[in-house]
């Protein structure tokens, strides 16, 4: 598992962000703060497949 705390200067919130490798190649995203807009974008990238930044196409 990866873990990284941001201190956004915009806002002032604190954002912890936890990644860890799940089956299937894919990538599970959980984010802890009091911003309501990254708790709404966690809703779009709650899990991430790994190769997708691969893809050219």
């Amino acid at each position: 598992m990866t873990k990284v705390i941001v201190q956004s200067g915009a806002c002032g919130f604190i954002v912890t962000i936890k990644a860890e490798k799940i089956s299937g190649g894919k990538i599970k995203i959980r984010i802890d703060t009091d911003c309501e807009m990254v708790k709404k974008m966690l809703e779009e990238i709650a899990v991430l497949d790994r190769f997708a930044a691969l893809d050219k196409s």
